[in-house]
């Protein structure tokens, strides 16, 4: 079977619900005929569902800050799942002045 993409490509794909992901193809392999990809986050996908490749950067951190009053255990919730789930430091400015690094390597390990 011939195959669009390769390992290590970075590709979006639409699954039936309409929901976008983003992941790095591992392997790949058949299903009832048709292409199929492994991806880095979990979720497999066939070829058609693949709307896009790209080429990413390499970045080392991510920033995020915290907008509305309250939402402070959200938003390190939020800043926690992007750290582990793009695999990236994450550094969270809070309303009150705090600053809060969400190390990637340290919270990686203490998962295992």
């Amino acid at each position: 079977m011939q195959y669009k993409y390769k390992q290590g490509d970075n590709v979006t794909f639409t699954d039936n619900g309409g929901d976008r992901y983003t992941g790095t193809i591992t392997s790949k392999g058949e299903e009832q005929g048709f292409a199929v990809y492994d991806l880095d986050i979990g979720h497999w996908c066939y070829e058609h569902q693949i709307k896009e490749a790209q080429e990413f950067m390499k970045i080392d951190h991510i920033v995020c800050k915290q907008l509305t009053k309250g939402s402070e255990d959200d938003c390190k919730e939020s800043a926690y799942n992007i750290c582990l789930d793009q695999k990236v430091d994450v550094k969270l400015f809070l309303l009150n002045g705090k600053t809060m690094i969400f190390d990637y390597q340290i919270l990686s390990d203490a998962r295992l």
